[in-house]
């Protein structure tokens, strides 16, 4: 603020009186006094915003989504909730996490013709397969569940649900004949799984993965989601 020199306050014009130019110094004074305190309440207010909105912005926690197109013929989505100033790692972590889905889709897709499975439903019967340690993990998986539920779940049923498709498309139900040569293969005793292969004993036989590779897959891109780091997540 400009400095302004202090008249000399000399010739009262009586008891409590003061002259006209010291009265006017005092006023000036304590006008520049308030403009002064008001400038720093702003400065300080400000201040004080800023810094409230920086410590929001690092302790705000978001949700980073990302949704896949096409991944094992259905719809996708995932999330991964960090702080704000971490979207960069949620990021990287969703790109991984779809990596691995469709990383066991091209590899236990029945709908892949180069698939693992797909080889193993095309293979002769007594010739070995080599298959990945996640298929040969999901196959035993799923042999288990069919020994606990009693046989109602059951991947082996590929040739009935081939039959089935079969007849979808001749607009006919299929013959008694069809069904039972049909049931003859889809059993797991006609299947052998080895440390890093396996074996079909009929050629016919055939798995269809298609109701336990997505709750697999999930799980795995669960897990590149925690090793991440992240605060949460959703893959659906």
């Amino acid at each position: 603020l400009p400095i302004s020199k202090r008249p000399a306050c000399s010739g009262r014009l009586g008891p409590g009186s003061v002259s006209p130019d010291c009265a006017a110094w005092h006023e000036m004074r304590k006008d520049r006094l308030i403009g002064a305190t008001l400038f720093l309440a702003v400065a300080a207010l400000l201040a004080i915003g800023l810094w409230k909105n920086h410590g929001r912005h690092n302790t705000t926690r978001i949700a980073v989504v990302r949704r896949p197109r096409a991944v094992m013929g259905t719809t996708c989505s995932m999330a991964g909730v960090v702080l704000a100033r971490d979207r960069a790692r949620a990021e990287e972590a969703l790109r991984e996490a779809e990596w691995v889905l469709r990383d066991i889709e091209v590899r236990m897709s029945r709908w892949l013709a180069d698939s693992e499975i797909s080889g193993l439903n095309a293979a002769a019967a007594g010739r070995e397969v080599p298959l990945s340690p996640d298929t040969l993990e999901v196959l035993r998986a799923a042999r288990e569940a069919s020994a606990q539920t009693g046989g109602a779940f059951d991947v082996t049923c590929g040739p009935i649900l081939a039959l089935g498709r079969r007849a979808a498309a001749k607009g006919a139900l299929p013959q008694d004949r069809e069904l039972n040569e049909a049931r003859k293969v889809s059993r797991w005793e006609l299947f052998e799984l080895g440390d890093t292969a396996a074996v079909k004993h009929a050629a016919g036989a055939r798995v269809d993965l298609g109701g336990i590779t997505k709750g697999f897959a999930i799980d795995r891109a669960v897990d590149v989601l925690q090793r991440a780091g992240l605060d949460g997540g959703l893959v659906d």
